[in-house]
């Protein structure tokens, strides 16, 4: 494809594991037709059986759960079979392969996570707090996490530090910290939380047409707030919000007002 994938094939000898070659899905909002034949909208939801092969030392991650793989007859390739039996919208739909390391979350097995060969020291300091976000927004919510299971991929050189799609969310490298490095470690559970936060409303919960986009956006800021105001303290929740609000107030004065549901000609909405 001419766009929707990023791939990154370093200039080295060896096999492409040995040469940590990967790729991974990116773009902004619904631009999931550049990558795979779909009806590009968050209005259409449906379930989806999804079949990638690729070379026997890479790992391709997936929505949904991974219901088997298997190997060709010379071992050469293998396919993963991953299913969705939550109706999502196509935009939410992604992917990545990669000579991945795997651990599995001790605190929750259905929650995975991937990074590229020699990080996994800092994934498990990076996401060993993962879980107490499940069960903050659990209980905020009263409801249990919509999806089955749930997958973090760390990559190099994204083009957002954190991107969430349907039971999985992608991140950048630069997320990941050891156990010394004490400044990087809110601003990675901040990310790790926004993003979860959106596997509620963003990706479960999806917009009908691109007017509803706000609420989405708001509802899951808001218990994203509430996070922080429980792990940070308050003043830190006042300062978040003091940011964001100087960020609105500057877009009004430059640009105008903020249009949270246009009309167009006929009455009628663009999807």
């Amino acid at each position: 494809p001419k766009g929707g994938l990023q791939f990154l094939l370093p200039d080295l000898e060896g096999t492409l594991a040995e040469r940590a070659a990967f790729f991974f899905s990116y773009g902004h909002q619904n631009a999931s037709r550049s990558w795979f034949p779909c009806i590009d909208s968050y209005s259409e939801l449906c379930m989806w059986k999804l079949e990638y092969t690729v070379d026997a030392s890479m790992v391709a991650v997936s929505n949904g759960d991974l219901v088997e793989t298997i190997y060709t007859h010379d071992m050469r390739r293998k396919t993963f079979h991953y299913q969705l039996t939550t109706p999502t919208a196509a935009p939410n739909i992604s992917l990545a392969v990669g000579p991945f390391e795997i651990l599995v979350d001790p605190f929750m097995h259905e929650v995975t996570h991937f990074c590229l060969p020699q990080l996994l020291p800092l994934l498990k300091q990076t996401t060993s707090f993962l879980h107490e976000i499940f069960e903050f927004y659990e209980e905020v919510l009263t409801c249990r996490y919509p999806y089955t299971c749930y997958k973090t991929v760390f990559v190099d050189q994204a083009y957002v530090e954190a991107t969430s799609y349907a039971s999985m969310s992608i991140f950048s490298t630069n997320l990941l910290h050891g156990a010394t490095i004490i400044d990087q470690t809110p601003i990675t559970r901040k990310r790790i939380a926004k993003a979860l936060a959106q596997q509620f409303f963003g990706c479960f919960i999806s917009r009908m047409s691109w007017t509803d986009d706000w609420v989405l956006k708001g509802i899951s800021g808001y218990i994203y707030g509430l996070w922080i105001k429980k792990t940070f303290g308050n003043n830190e929740y006042r300062y978040w919000i003091k940011k964001w609000l100087s960020r609105v107030t500057d877009y009004e004065l430059q640009t105008g007002g903020i249009l949270l549901h246009p009309t167009f000609p006929a009455g009628k909405e663009k999807e």
